[in-house]
């Protein structure tokens, strides 16, 4: 045996061909094709993948070391801000529709403090220069149904904060992904939503767009889906720098009975994150969909990321799903289906004519329909609520004013989107039995 060969010379290569006709074989009359998945993105997963048939996208990104945020749902006490500065956080985000606490905020030049606007009153925000100011009114558009104002005056107001402020077009994919968009819709509305402000104002806007994106279950495709979205948003708007993307966990597959199960959720969430190559994230407590406020989780959300960083060593495996045989192909059919969807809308008039007459949503919940029934049905599997439940469990910290979603009708200039849970139709059944115990 020659050196260095160790035992690879002693064994002839086995080509797809002949895989396919052992796993067939083996079948023992049964068809191949009953091993193929059908994913709701319309794509096939193979029951093996091979270098015969490789192919991949003609694009690598070599990503830096991914920024560990914490966002809080409003501005932040001065209990809140010690307590990111202590946890070792790179930036805290806030929603805000009243003046934040700047010299606090400054207090700690090693964090970035982000506001995010939450209404249209928010002018009187902008004096401060040391605040990162994030903003997209068409993102509000989604998320309310309305513009801050108006169409031209939202506009306007870009235009306005770019040229005054430290300022991020942040387009907020998470909103789409917690209504139950699946991969390739979401890819596909970040490039048409992206697109729409390329139109508006040229790529002198481009510096200031980033994305936001929700990590879902499906641990791979969250892996493929950055990499199908960073080639397809540099070959739409024809510029070379990388779009920046900011990563949380989804909303849609956590679960209010057995919340520490979402720990282990959020754990694989942040996994793929990192390993797609996401350059800012941040983690959500195992139990913020009740609980407004709670230290004890957000350490240990914020524990996930930083036991990735430093402890799992993940800055140094950046490139480690790069020549995946399965991912690369994962990400070249997201890539096919989610530009022939954008050509799709952009054909039809654009995206926000297609959010006006509403097929945007109706396409969404058409998939968002899909997914309940494949978790109604007990094929898409949340552990402790649909399969290995505890029929006396009590959440923890419960009372009777516990939130959870319900309809609110107000005029909309167009429908909005809403985030939805999976498992709130059960959780709704179990929480009326508390309520009557």
């Amino acid at each position: 045996m020659k050196k260095n060969k160790f035992l690879f010379e002693e064994f002839s290569p086995v080509s797809a061909k002949e895989w396919k006709q052992k796993i067939q074989f083996d079948l023992k009359g049964n068809e191949y094709a009953t091993l193929i998945t059908k994913t709701l993105e319309g794509i096939d997963i193979k029951p093996f993948y091979h270098r015969d048939t490789f192919v991949r996208l003609p694009y690598s990104y070599q990503p830096g070391k991914f920024k560990i945020l914490h966002e809080y749902a409003q501005p932040p006490s001065e209990k809140d801000i010690e307590f990111s500065f202590k946890q070792d956080v790179d930036k805290v985000r806030f929603i805000a529709n009243s003046k934040p606490n700047v010299e606090l905020l400054s207090t700690h030049s090693n964090v970035e403090p982000e506001l995010r606007f939450a209404d249209k009153d928010f002018m009187h925000l902008l004096e401060e220069k040391n605040i990162g100011y994030v903003f997209d009114p068409l993102s509000h558009l989604l998320r309310s149904g309305n513009w801050f104002y108006n169409e031209e005056k939202d506009m306007a107001l870009i235009g306005e904060i770019h040229k005054n402020s430290s300022f991020s077009l942040e387009i907020d994919l998470s909103i789409v992904q917690n209504a139950g968009a699946n991969i390739v819709q979401q890819i596909a509305y970040g490039l048409a939503h992206g697109h729409y402000y390329l139109e508006r104002f040229g790529k002198r806007i481009l510096p200031a767009i980033r994305f936001k994106f929700a990590i879902g279950y499906n641990y791979f495709f969250e892996i493929a889906k950055f990499k199908a979205f960073r080639y397809l948003w540099k070959l739409i708007s024809e510029h070379d720098a990388e779009p920046l993307i900011y990563a949380v966990p989804s909303l849609r597959n956590k679960t209010l009975f057995d919340p520490y199960v979402n720990m282990l959720r959020t754990g694989m969430e942040m996994m793929a994150a990192v390993l797609g190559g996401a350059d800012e994230i941040a983690n959500y407590p195992y139990n913020y969909i009740y609980k407004k406020h709670d230290s004890n989780a957000m350490r240990l959300a914020s524990n996930q990321l930083i036991l990735l960083k430093e402890e799992a060593k993940f800055n140094r495996m950046l490139l480690a799903p790069e020549g995946s045989y399965y991912l690369e192909e994962i990400a070249v059919r997201l890539a096919e289906k989610s530009l022939d969807l954008f050509k799709q809308i952009e054909k039809a008039g654009g995206y926000t004519k297609q959010l006006y007459e509403g097929v945007i949503q109706r396409k969404i919940h058409e998939n968002a329909l899909k997914e309940q029934k494949l978790f109604d049905e007990g094929k898409l599997v949340l552990t402790g609520t649909n399969k290995f439940v505890n029929p006396d469990e009590k959440v923890p910290g419960y009372d009777k004013n516990i939130y959870l979603p319900g309809k609110k009708y107000e005029k909309t200039l167009i429908k909005k989107i809403i985030p939805k849970r999976l498992s709130e139709k059960i959780e709704k059944n179990r929480i009326q039995n508390l309520h009557k115990t």
